[in-house]
């Protein structure tokens, strides 16, 4: 269940509280009495036109106000009959002639009581709607999943939430702004509820570019990949990594990473993290040409990733740069209004006016019977929330990693002093402090420092092979940590060979002497893979 205040995971890591890092957002409208002042105006407008209505309800945001009016009876004793929505929606058009100022749309029927309409009028100094707002309603506090997030809001002002874990994967078709803030949010809102050893997070494709900052936080999985090429060697490693997971289900006789995990817990290790990997966008040119030769592993992704923990994001502008073998296979879709204009005419209850109120549309397809489209406004995160996220989590790593090196064991009782044995202990200098991620071409100026290293040490596992080491230490150095994944996936390592290349980085002080998956680069006083300050 998300939590919007902080929760600590089974490794230890605590995540940050929701109203620490999201703005509470602008305040809907109406304190001056606007609002009150707008529905005398409609019930008289509508009255004076013959179509009366009562105004039962009044829903504010930032962009807009819902006045909900059930309509009225007219006619002589014996011949009465209910004003209709047609009749209804005639009078608006006639109320916005004589109200040029305001923005008007026209929801002919609500789902919550089909007896009644709406009526929009645009806020004149309008915003959009807070990621905070969204994430403390009721229905998102709920949810079973912290892989959970917001779509968006209906016209209504009803909540639509995806989930990762239950619905699999997403797709986003479009492009501008819309597609920024939604995906924004949606990073913003996983890494707030997932901790870094249950969410790793990778960044593929040039127009990712929008989301770098995310890759400041130690859930990302590592460095921005801008190129096909790079993007194509990670989705391969994705693969070999299912095929890795299911292997260790099967020798549980288990089906999924749930199940998986829950053992793993019982045995107090550290549950596999889940790996949400984000393309943006399949409509590049180098993407598009080389598609022969991803979308089949895509489409195997998108078969088995859910029950193995590995989600795609799928970015891309235009319905036609998805091919339709990947379409089919995902469940949950965002369209940008830009995009998906054409997605109203399949919708009921929908007038044209209502398409200026509208950011995106879901398509969603978890029903087996039926396909639904929704319209909804979608929220924004600003980079102040975002930055506060990234220092919360920097600082926690930093604090996690000090920590580490002061704690000599798992936990001390109170006879942990009585039971030590004085002339078994050896003194321990502390490690050298975590450095900060090192700039983009640090990993340039890192393998040049290396290409001057030679080296002739023999290696139990590696042999003489001084390349695969100088290459695991120039990519220690560029991530800032390393780990079994990246040298199995960017160099192309074996498990045990990766092992051993881990191993010897250990000996060597290059990296953090510690039982953890990823090992964090140490900062050496003469150390020739950081970049010196100028």
């Amino acid at each position: 269940m998300p939590q919007m205040f902080s929760r600590m995971d089974n490794a230890n890591w605590l995540t940050p509280a929701i109203a620490d890092i999201l703005d509470q957002g602008a305040t809907p409208p109406g304190g001056d009495g606007s609002i009150r002042e707008q529905m005398l105006i409609l019930q008289k407008s509508l009255d004076e036109l013959g179509t009366p209505a009562r105004i039962v309800n009044v829903r504010s945001t930032p962009a807009y106000t819902l006045f909900i009016a059930k309509p009225e009876t007219v006619g002589r004793l014996g011949n009465r009959r209910t004003i209709q929505p047609d009749e209804i929606r005639r009078s608006i058009g006639k109320i916005a002639e004589q109200h040029p100022e305001w923005t008007l749309g026209f929801l002919p029927q609500l789902q919550e009581d089909s007896a009644t309409v709406g009526i929009l009028i645009r806020t004149q100094q309008h915003s959009a709607l807070s990621l905070r707002r969204l994430l403390v309603r009721s229905d998102f506090r709920h949810h079973p999943s912290t892989l959970a997030y917001v779509m968006g809001s209906t016209l209504e002002q009803q909540l639509v939430t995806a989930d990762l874990a239950q619905d699999g994967h997403l797709a986003v078709i479009g492009q501008g702004n819309a597609k920024i803030h939604f995906l924004r949010s949606l990073l913003l809102t996983i890494i707030l509820l997932n901790t870094p050893a249950e969410v790793r997070l990778a960044l593929a494709g040039s127009d990712s570019k929008a989301y770098k900052a995310m890759l400041n936080t130690p859930h990302a999985l590592g460095r921005l990949l801008e190129s096909h090429q790079d993007g194509q060697r990670l989705l391969d490693g994705l693969l070999k990594e299912v095929r890795r997971r299911k292997n260790w289900f099967a020798e549980q006789d288990v089906k999924d990473i749930d199940a998986y995990n829950a053992i793993l817990e019982e045995r107090g290790q550290t549950p596999l993290p889940r790996i949400i990997m984000v393309i943006d966008s399949l409509s590049q040119d180098d993407w598009k040409a080389a598609q022969i030769q991803w979308q089949q592993i895509i489409a195997d992704l998108l078969d088995v990733g859910r029950t193995t923990g590995i989600y795609l994001v799928l970015v891309a502008n235009s319905k036609e740069d998805l091919p339709e073998a990947i379409e089919q296979r995902i469940r949950i879709e965002l369209v940008t209004r830009s995009a998906g204009s054409n997605l109203t005419a399949q919708l009921e209850h929908f007038h044209g006016s209502l398409l200026r109120f509208v950011d995106a549309f879901v398509i969603d397809k978890t029903r087996e019977d039926e396909k639904r489209i929704i319209p909804v406004e979608l929220c924004a995160v600003s980079n102040e929330e975002i930055y506060r996220a990234i220092v919360y989590w920097r600082q926690a790593a930093k604090q996690r990693f000090q920590e580490a090196q002061l704690r000599k064991v798992s936990g001390k009782t109170g006879v942990t002093d009585i039971l030590r044995d004085p002339s078994a202990e050896v003194e321990t200098p502390p490690a050298p402090p975590v450095p900060d991620k090192p700039s983009p071409d640090s990993l340039v100026k890192a393998t040049e420092a290396l290409s001057h290293n030679g080296g002739n040490q023999h290696h139990p596992i590696l042999g003489s092979d001084d390349v695969v080491i100088e290459q695991a230490i120039a990519l220690a150095a560029y991530l800032g940590w390393l780990g079994i994944g990246p040298l199995e996936d960017i160099l192309g390592l074996t498990h045990e060979k990766a092992q051993a290349v881990l191993e010897t980085l250990q000996q060597e002080g290059i990296l953090e002497q510690s039982a953890h998956t990823t090992l964090r680069f140490v900062r050496l006083k003469e150390n020739p893979y950081i970049e010196k300050p100028s």
